[in-house]
């Protein structure tokens, strides 16, 4: 049986991961100079590195598989918790409908050697 402790750590490093992709698209923001975008860049990289800390522990203490469920979970539980704030799910769900808007009216074919071109 897998103990409290190791699910707990697994469930929060999936939760922190959302965080440090948040930071690195933050980060990633064009416009911006460095001043405003290295606390992004060290809150990425700092985050992404407790968490590879935290699937280490994990992993050490349990098998793979079963870290990587509640990875997993953990990551999944964040990601549905943005929802729970309405003006945020409305941000998302806008985004998300824009994006699939994009995708459809958009015409995209993969050519030989496996380059994208928009025709």
């Amino acid at each position: 049986m897998l103990p409290l402790s190791v699910a707990a750590l697994a469930l929060l490093a999936g939760a922190l991961q959302l965080a440090a992709i948040y930071f690195y698209y933050t980060a990633l923001d064009r416009g911006r100079g460095l001043r405003r975008t290295l606390p992004a860049i060290l809150a990425s990289a700092a985050t992404f590195g407790l968490v590879n800390v935290l699937q280490k522990v994990v992993f050490n203490r349990t098998n793979f598989v079963t870290g990587y469920v509640f990875f997993t979970a953990g990551t999944f539980a964040a990601a549905m918790a943005l929802l729970l704030h309405p003006s945020w799910r409305k941000q998302i769900l806008r985004s998300a409908h824009a994006a699939s808007h994009a995708i459809a009216h958009s015409t995209l074919r993969i050519e030989w050697p496996m380059v994208w071109v928009r025709s």
